[in-house]
């Protein structure tokens, strides 16, 4: 369990630590592409493509015009693509807009200010999906998603349906050079200076937080003086002064019968008590022949010279006591014997062998 809390506190602060790197550096981890890109390569200096030919070349110019006034005032990019897609539904054309977005590297890198449209159109040019998608920055600085929307359900739709896809688009331009203003530049640029300061000072004071606490935790658990430098881990076996009984009391952490019934065995083993069996002597009857074997009550030269045979006779079982162990200090003599009913046995004192 132990090792576990130390794995997992490793991996936990490792996580944070490349976390703080990719803040920090900007690291990519590898496989961000899964496949092919889905549009070609973009031109130096033009944002508007049109396989498909749903626009007149002066709409074309117009929106060009328009996107290089949003860029030399504000700096944030903007696309426009139109192809072909028969089978695009709002989904698929969000993704690909999204995708667009990242392959062309469409926005400033650190403001991520870039916004792309991208109108998917069926085979007949009059049908199709229109879907943009906007970096974070262009999204806090300028437009929400909201506002993005509005665009597309209010001006671009009813324009398309109207058959003025080129005039609707260069209406939805206007629309967002109208609300890139200064106010917004400025708000983040705030915000990119924001973000620098948190990465150049915040996230190597970060790093070294998360890296002293993966120190410490393993010093803390993976690395116990106080554990490895105790002579008990190099113990080979139980105290040479530890009874069983002891043990026992040790293991539990408190006395228990288990405790009193390895005393017992302990002092039988040791020839200071003896137990007999008494399975058969609920049988006995009084008019029976005395037998010692049945009654340890009995006395006279019969008793006595059964439990002689009975100290004489070799010990079945198992010894309990340990070779390390010390044999217990010699019970005092005891005149008389008591009779004991433990669990169906019977309990007698006897006078240790001379």
């Amino acid at each position: 369990m132990r090792y576990f809390k130390i794995a997992t506190t490793v991996v936990f602060g490792l996580f944070w630590a490349a976390v703080v790197a990719v803040v920090i550096f900007g690291f990519t981890f590898p496989g961000g592409s899964t496949g092919e890109d889905l549009f070609p390569d973009p031109t130096v200096g033009q944002a508007v493509y049109d396989p498909a030919g749903a626009f007149d070349p002066a709409v074309e110019q117009a929106l060009e015009s328009q996107v290089d006034a949003i860029e030399e005032r504000s700096g944030a990019e903007l696309a426009i693509y139109v192809w072909v897609e028969d089978f695009a539904t709002e989904e698929s054309n969000e993704a690909a807009a999204r995708a667009l977005l990242d392959e062309w590297g469409v926005g400033r890198a650190g403001f991520d200010d870039g916004l792309v449209w991208l109108i998917s159109l069926e085979s007949n040019l009059v049908h199709g999906k229109v879907s943009y998608y906007a970096g974070a920055g262009f999204l806090r600085g300028y437009m929400s998603q909201g506002d993005l929307q509005a665009v597309i359900d209010e001006v671009i739709v009813p324009a398309a349906v109207q058959g003025q896809l080129g005039g609707g688009m260069i209406t939805a331009i206007d629309v967002v050079s109208a609300a890139i203003t200064p106010a917004g530049t400025d708000r983040l640029n705030l915000l990119r200076q924001l973000n620098a300061v948190v990465g150049l000072i915040g996230a190597p004071i970060a790093l070294l937080v998360m890296v002293g606490f993966v120190f410490f935790a393993w010093r803390r658990e993976g690395d116990d003086p106080e554990v490895l430098d105790s002579d008990s881990i190099l113990m080979a076996g139980p105290p040479a002064d530890m009874t069983p009984p002891l043990a026992t009391v040790v293991r539990k952490g408190k006395a228990t019968q288990h405790s009193l019934d390895t005393l017992l065995m302990e002092l039988a083993s040791t020839g200071r008590i003896g137990f007999q069996n008494l399975d058969q002597i609920g049988k006995v009857k009084s008019d029976d022949e005395p037998n010692p074997l049945l009654d340890p009550a009995i006395e006279g030269p019969e008793g006595e010279a059964q439990r002689t045979r009975n100290r004489a006779a070799p010990r079945r079982g198992t010894r309990v006591t340990s070779a390390l162990s010390p044999r217990l200090p010699t019970l005092p003599r005891i005149t008389g014997r008591i009779a004991v009913g433990v669990a169906g046995m019977s309990l007698k004192r006897t006078r240790p062998a001379m």
